[in-house]
């Protein structure tokens, strides 16, 4: 089968052809602009499900000052996670990339979270009152699977654009777990 003929565009000899103006490449209102548009309302690609065979298999992400990681659990799936101590809000893993064995440990504290993102105990628990694991867990982020393809966001989904191209053909889910 061949490709249709593309029609070739003819355009005006006035058209603008110079671009964005130099003062939008260093304008601290319009990249704030970009972030929000661009970046935080959609949904950002963070690595493909067989990245991630094992369990405690992980990856992290770093966009526009929002931090994700995105980790295989002892049950197979997929969980994401803002990639923060609850804390003092530290890295939970610093790593681009590898293998958390049974736990996300902080480096900074040493506060125990399970593959779930539940805490699963926080260092000197006896100077601290009693901690809901779920509550102190690490806070999720929207995952979404995609032929393959994991992507998160965290703005609400509701706020959140799919490319065109992906609309008809994609279910999107809610959840924050998703299998693989």
């Amino acid at each position: 089968m061949t490709p249709p003929a593309t029609k070739a565009i003819d355009l005006p000899n006035d058209h603008d052809r110079k671009g964005l103006p130099a003062w939008s490449y260093f304008n601290t209102e319009m990249l704030e602009m970009e972030k929000d548009l661009l970046f935080r309302s959609h949904w950002q690609l963070v690595c493909h499900a067989n990245d991630l065979p094992e369990a405690g298999d992980f990856v992290t992400l770093d966009c526009v000052g929002e931090r994700a990681l995105v980790v295989r659990g002892k049950d197979g799936e997929l969980r994401a996670f803002h990639n923060l101590c609850r804390h003092r809000g530290s890295r939970v893993v610093a790593g681009e990339q590898g293998n958390c064995k049974n736990a996300i440990i902080c480096p900074f504290h040493g506060w125990v979270y399970n593959l779930d993102g539940t805490l699963r105990g926080a260092a000197q628990p006896d100077t601290l009152p009693e901690l809901d694991p779920v509550a102190f867990g690490l806070k999720a982020i929207e995952l979404d699977l995609w032929r393959g393809s994991s992507s998160c966001g965290s703005a609400p989904a509701r706020n959140r654009r799919f490319p065109r191209c992906c609309r008809a053909s994609t279910t999107r889910s809610t959840s924050t777990i998703l299998k693989a």
